[in-house]
């Protein structure tokens, strides 16, 4: 089985962020910070959907243009290493204080070290409305280009596709999959919103 980043939310470094187009080194979403960021409780932290942001413990780019549009004043976010276990110190809470334009002001709730691959999670009421989530490609170029260079190396039963949010993703995925190899489609849905739009 093969599994894909799909339509998570990534926190972005500027160097893999931006290239000379300013799409991405090899697609926007790819995410993934290159060296540890200390974030300290109580301090200001700004996710913002300016991906030429270089990561700092002030401001952090995100992959997705929209988050100002999608979050509210006091929504709780979470920020975390990828598959992290929470006791790894790249937790980090934030609290929505304030939106200025494409940029989310927040608070950090507690102390964090970031670094490597960081996704972000709207917690609570956030996740409810999360249904935004379908704005975002089902399979980042990342994706297709994995998908490619295993399909004639491997022999792959099932590709899990991540964050699927309707059920035309299924139809998305064969169509992807009819071009590169013969293989299963497990969709992952990770919201009761999104099974309801199945």
């Amino acid at each position: 089985m093969v599994d894909t980043l799909g339509r998570e939310l990534l926190i972005l470094n500027t160097d893999e962020a931006v290239n000379s187009n300013g799409s991405g080194s090899d697609d926007s979403s790819s995410g993934g910070l290159e060296s540890s960021i200390p974030v300290t409780k109580g301090s200001r932290v700004v996710l913002t959907a300016d991906q030429t942001t270089p990561a700092s413990p002030e401001r952090l780019a995100v992959n997705y243009p929209h988050l100002a549009q999608q979050v509210l004043v006091g929504d709780r976010l979470f920020v975390g290493r990828y598959l992290n276990t929470g006791s790894d110190g790249c937790s980090l809470f934030l609290t929505v204080t304030a939106l200025e334009g494409s940029d989310v002001v927040c608070v950090a709730e507690n102390d964090a070290m970031l670094s490597g691959l960081c996704t972000l999670v709207l917690v609570g009421e956030g996740e409810v409305r999360g249904t935004f989530l379908h704005e975002l490609p089902l399979l980042s170029g990342h994706d297709e280009a994995a998908l490619r260079a295993l399909a004639g190396r491997y022999d792959v039963d099932y590709v899990a596709v991540s964050y699927a949010c309707h059920g035309d993703d299924m139809e998305e995925m064969r169509t992807f999959l009819d071009q590169v190899w013969d293989a299963r489609v497990l969709l992952l849905v990770t919201s009761v919103v999104h099974i309801l739009l199945f």
